[in-house]
């Protein structure tokens, strides 16, 4: 009654379809909704982060499950597409950038991934890792340096447009 009313309700069709059909079809669906004010919960500031944090949780384990959080804007900022893109680059599969050169070639985790979390409110680009703990220091080291990459070596043009390809 709150969330699901016309007015905070977007309908999405796909396909082979006759739009004048879909548009009468969902007027008839929604006819009996009762119109009610869009009510939106908006968060409370985030406060601004001003200094590097970090929290360990000690225990008799010996795997280290790691994750480095960035703060990113909204998905309808304009870079929200970019770090999807980056997200894809980075950890999609054995094909991502961590996979190939964290794991792979330098052995330095067991599994790594990488989400981008947004929507409404600003949200966290994610990075999680699992290695043995003796290998923790240097795992983060290493996927700090293959994110910093970004800043200095393009992306190939043939891995970008296949990560744009799955992006849409």
């Amino acid at each position: 009654h709150r969330y699901y009313v016309p007015g905070n309700i977007i309908d999405v069709v796909a396909g082979d379809v006759d739009p004048e059909e879909v548009f009468a079809a969902m007027a008839e669906v929604f006819a009996d909704f009762p119109a009610r004010p869009v009510q939106i919960d908006v968060s409370p500031a985030e406060p601004p982060q001003t200094a590097f944090r970090f929290k360990e949780l000690p225990g008799d384990v010996n795997r280290v499950y790691g994750k480095l959080g960035f703060h990113i804007p909204a998905e309808l900022h304009e870079d929200a597409d970019a770090l999807a893109v980056l997200a894809h680059i980075l950890g999609e599969g054995r094909s991502g950038r961590l996979y190939r050169e964290v794991l792979e070639r330098q052995g330095l985790v067991s599994s790594v991934s990488v989400t981008s979390v947004n929507g409404f409110d600003p949200g966290l680009f994610l990075v999680d890792f699992q290695t043995d703990a003796e290998k923790a220091v240097d795992a983060v080291v290493a996927i700090m340096a293959e994110i910093g990459r970004f800043q200095r070596d393009p992306v190939a043009e043939a891995d970008l447009a296949r990560t744009k390809q799955m992006v849409k």
